[in-house]
């Protein structure tokens, strides 16, 4: 076999995928989200302390909030790419409650998992599309992190552009050749009645 054969099927997967549009990683970049609160359970929204807000997703820690609770702030929320990331500024605690903490809606991609690298376990779930930070039953010291890390769902791969197709246009000799066969097919036609009628 020639080395242009066994190359065939590799040159043709790589047209191939050169037709496959890459799609762009999901992100929390660029959202829009809302962080409201929730006291004393996950039904029941506590508007205060700076609470409900909209913030939009950036790199690096220009999207920064805190809360505006008194003798606050307790805690500073960072969104990154794939990450939310809950900075306690001074030692805090929640006990008493079902549900005492954060969650975050509003997210655009499809959140696939929702796991904790940071902090005390249990704190971070997902909610549907959305980030639950439960601080109940936990002291927090100064400076220390709660990290939610968002897995997104594959997004759909995008679908090969399809070529156009040119019309291809008809040689110029075409129609001639045509009526010549029109013609021949004829003149058969045209030597029996000719031969008819000389029998008569």
């Amino acid at each position: 076999m020639s080395l242009s054969r066994k190359c065939l099927p590799v040159m043709a997967i790589a047209a191939l995928a050169g037709f496959v549009v890459p799609s762009p990683a999901a992100t929390l970049i660029g959202d829009t989200i809302t962080m409201q609160y929730f006291y004393p359970t996950i039904d029941d929204e506590y508007l205060g302390g700076g609470f409900p807000l909209t913030v939009t997703g950036a790199a690096g820690t220009s999207d920064l909030v805190k809360d505006s609770f008194p003798g606050g702030p307790y805690f500073s929320v960072d969104i990154e790419a794939q990450s939310v990331i809950v900075t306690f500024l001074q030692n805090t605690w929640f006990t008493g409650t079902i549900f005492d903490g954060i969650v975050l809606s509003g997210i655009d991609s499809a959140i696939d998992t929702v796991a904790q690298s940071s902090g005390p376990a249990g704190i971070v779930t997902k909610i549907g599309n959305m980030i639950s930070f439960n601080f109940v039953g936990h002291v927090y010291g100064t400076g220390q992190t709660v990290v939610a890390d968002v897995g997104f769902a594959a997004p759909p791969a995008a679908a090969a552009p399809v070529p156009e197709t040119a019309e291809v246009p008809l040689p110029p000799a075409l129609p001639l050749f045509a009526s010549v066969l029109a013609g021949l097919a004829i003149l058969p036609t045209k030597n029996r009645l000719a031969r008819r009628q000389s029998r008569l």
